[in-house]
C-alpha cells in the first residue's frame, strides 16, 4: 500500500497457481467490502479502457493500480472504512485485510481509479 497526503493506493497482484492457462478480465473487479464481508459502496473509475480479457500461463502475474482519496478533504465529504479489499476471480471473492480509509463528496459514493492488469515480473 502507498499513502500520499490524502491520497492512498495498492498494487493488486494475481498469480497463476495452476497448471494450465486461465482466463480473466482485463479490468479487476475491486470492492471495498465491511467486516461482515459484504460490499460497500464505491465506484470504480477505470484510468483506460481494457481489452476484453487476459491469458495467463501457468506461474504468470498480472498487476493492476489502485489509488483513492484518503484524507476526508471534502467539504460536508464521507469517508469509509473498509475491514478488506476484494477481487473478484472467476466468481470468486479473494479478499486481504484493509487498513483506511475511502472518502469522497458526501452526495455520491466514494470513488477510486484502477488501470487494466498488466504483466508483472515473477517473484521468486
Amino acid at each position: 500500500m502507498f499513502d500520499g497526503m490524502s491520497h492512498s493506493g495498492t498494487m493488486l497482484v494475481l498469480r497463476n497457481a495452476g497448471i494450465s492457462p486461465c482466463s480473466l478480465p482485463a479490468l479487476p473487479e475491486a470492492v471495498f467490502l465491511d467486516a461482515s464481508h459484504q460490499p460497500l459502496r464505491t465506484v470504480a473509475q477505470p484510468e483506460q479502457a481494457p481489452a476484453a480479457a487476459l491469458l495467463l500461463a501457468p506461474g504468470a502475474q498480472v498487476e493492476s493500480a489502485m489509488r483513492w482519496v484518503s484524507g476526508d478533504v471534502y467539504e460536508h465529504g464521507r469517508c469509509l472504512a473498509p475491514a478488506y479489499l476484494g477481487v473478484v476471480v472467476d466468481g470468486r471473492m479473494l479478499s486481504a485485510a484493509f487498513a483506511g480509509q475511502v472518502c469522497g463528496p458526501g452526495d455520491q459514493p466514494p470513488a477510486y481509479a484502477i488501470k487494466p492488469f498488466q504483466p508483472a515480473a515473477a517473484q521468486q
